[in-house]
């Protein structure tokens, strides 16, 4: 059925040769697992941002946040249906991603970034209001479970709460924190 699974979401433009660039990694690295790439962030209005990636993220990077931009990413086939897919559960309503990825480094599967931007990610008005405060709590789960999966607890802790914190700060002032803008 395929070796690679690819991720995007429908509002997002992948670049002409987005898949031809990470199958091509994926093939050169058999240690690689999961190729992701930064991104540029783009509304209505146009490109106004861009999200940059650690090529080689380790487990610690996760305290921060997740290492990989979520539709960026390949993933090889047979390493997802060993993970079990996605987890399907209310905490991970918001967080299927960042939950995979640190289930994903858990089992000491490498992942890696490319640092060119393969894709248009779409971070609009729209997408900040879909950032509810209430999904915050099942985020602080999801951080828990991974961070203590990943051998991070209890040093980890401060970060499992972070999302709380974040969630106080107006989402005009995290858009400007967030993210590389362009001059």
């Amino acid at each position: 059925m395929g070796e690679y699974i690819a991720r995007m979401d429908a509002d997002d433009i992948a670049k002409y040769n987005r898949l031809e660039v990470q199958v091509d990694y994926l093939q050169k690295h058999p240690e690689i697992d999961l190729v992701g790439s930064s991104v540029l962030l783009f509304d209505d209005k146009g490109i106004w941002g861009r999200r940059n990636v650690r090529e080689i993220p380790g487990k610690k990077d996760f305290l921060k946040t997740s290492q990989f931009v979520h539709p960026s990413i390949v993933i090889r086939k047979k390493v997802l249906d060993e993970l079990g897919g996605y987890r399907v559960d209310k905490a991970t309503l918001r967080a299927e991603d960042y939950d995979l990825f640190m289930r994903f480094y858990a089992k000491d599967y490498k992942g890696a970034n490319i640092l060119e931007p393969l894709l248009l990610y779409r971070e609009d008005a729209a997408t900040f209001k879909r950032r509810l405060y209430r999904y915050r709590f099942d985020e602080m789960k999801v951080r828990y479970s991974g961070f203590k999966q990943l051998g991070l607890l209890p040093s980890g802790f401060p970060y499992v709460v972070k999302p709380l914190i974040v969630g106080l700060i107006p989402q005009r002032a995290l858009k400007l924190l967030r993210h590389e803008r362009f001059v």
